[in-house]
């Protein structure tokens, strides 16, 4: 590209030098740099991010700007050997605004998934993730706001080594049969993570496309705030160990028949509606790391089955290491024993008012910022290092520790009184 072809395009109205540019070679871009000086709209510079195989690449990042699905068809026959893949920030259009001597037929732009699986790397793609793509109308003056595409989407996705998918950004409802396609494009898939604002993909998606489907094969599940209004969620598997609900405002209870007993790590923030009941019926026995953050309906968390005295008393969660539990407005005890954890954390949530920890192998312990606490009682033999910032109302007559290991100068002090003990 020349510099005259270059000065013949600052000289177009400034709305239409993005989907001009979109059209341009890599090698194009490159030297259009070099006058971009001149161009107040950024968004033309697509990211490009490869390992260091170059052409022969594995793992391929294209980032931000705005492409059409001829240019993304294009950059993909660059790399033929893909196996993971990366659309990050990418506003796809749907149709060219400017047709720079191009046949009728080319003109018609295709849908990227389309692309994607009629590009040579389709066969061998293990890994797939789709962040903040959407597709926008070139006309519109906001291109974060572009109208629904007009066009029919009849393909049926298939990637038959996939095991990877990430779907996470804005969705148009054209899209929506393509992701439910994409959702069963492959048998093999391990892990799948679904977040950002979806609306349109139902509680039918969740329950058939991914819990039925997927159900053998699935090591780690995010559905961040994908749940719409289901409220009641039945999870069957015998391979899953990361779940991640956050978000799911509207489930309030697991089906009795839920049961993941490898399950390792459980996510369940800002879960509004949900009862920790099911912890207590071996619906994750394995568990090891349990995050609560933001629950607005829990007033108290006791990990040992109740009944006789507390020598008697056996923790339901027995292999459990790490709790987090943040900003429960409505929390008031909470009990931890565990034979094997390691860290906790409790911050934030206002009403609280006691908190007991058991834990032979516990070495950091974070209470911060709990202004009504008022008891705490901990028996952690090894534990080295305790910060109890902004709990202003706790004081030495309410603190009953069993922590030889623990030194003064180990407490990070922000209660009333200062300990010596």
């Amino acid at each position: 590209m020349t510099s005259k072809t270059a000065l013949h395009l600052l000289a177009l109205p400034e709305e239409h030098l993005p989907q001009i540019i979109s059209y341009l070679s890599l090698n194009d871009v490159c030297q259009l740099r070099l006058v971009s000086a001149f161009l107040r709209d950024p968004r033309h510079v697509h990211h490009l991010w490869m390992d260091e195989e170059g052409e022969n690449s594995h793992n391929i990042t294209l980032g931000r700007g705005i492409m059409t699905s001829r240019r993304l068809q294009r950059m993909l026959s660059i790399f033929t050997n893909i196996t993971t893949l990366r659309l990050y920030g990418l506003q796809l259009l749907d149709r060219s605004a400017v047709t720079l001597r191009r046949d009728a037929a080319d003109r018609d732009s295709r849908h990227y998934l389309e692309v994607l699986q009629n590009a040579t790397c389709a066969q061998n793609l293990e890994c797939l993730e789709l962040l903040g793509v959407f597709e926008c109308d070139p006309f519109t003056s906001d291109w974060g706001t572009g109208s629904t595409p007009s066009y029919s989407i009849h393909a049926d996705v298939r990637f038959p080594k996939l095991k990877r998918l990430a779907i996470d950004g804005r969705l148009y409802h054209g899209e929506l049969p393509l992701i439910r396609s994409l959702l069963r494009s492959s048998h093999q898939i391990t892990h799948l993570r679904l977040g950002g604002p979806i609306p349109r993909l139902c509680d039918f998606d969740i329950e058939i496309a991914i819990m039925q489907f997927h159900n053998n094969t699935l090591e780690e599940l995010i559905l961040d705030g994908c749940c719409g209004k289901i409220i009641s969620l039945e999870i069957k598997s015998t391979r899953l160990r990361t779940l991640d609900l956050s978000g799911c405002k509207s489930l309030s209870e697991f089906q009795p028949g839920s049961h993941c007993p490898n399950l390792e790590e459980l996510d369940l923030s800002n879960c509004s509606n949900l009862s920790l009941d099911f912890l207590k019926s071996k619906f994750c026995p394995r568990l090891k790391v349990l995050k609560l953050r933001m629950n607005t309906t829990i007033e108290e968390i006791d990990s040992a089955d109740k009944g006789g005295n507390d020598s008697e008393q056996q923790p339901y969660l027995p292999h459990l290491e790490h709790i987090d539990i943040r900003d429960c407005p409505l929390l008031r005890h909470v009990s931890i024993r565990s034979p094997v954890l390691t860290t906790a954390e409790v911050r934030g949530c206002n009403h609280m008012q006691s908190l007991t920890v058991s834990s032979p192998v516990l070495s950091t312990l974070c209470v911060a910022w709990l202004y009504s606490l008022e008891n705490i009682s901990l028996d952690c033999p090894v534990l080295t290092s305790l910060d109890l910032t902004g709990c202003y109302k706790l004081s030495n007559k309410g603190m009953k520790f069993k922590c030889p290991a623990l030194q003064s100068s180990g407490i990070r002090n922000g209660t009333n009184d200062a300990s010596d003990d």
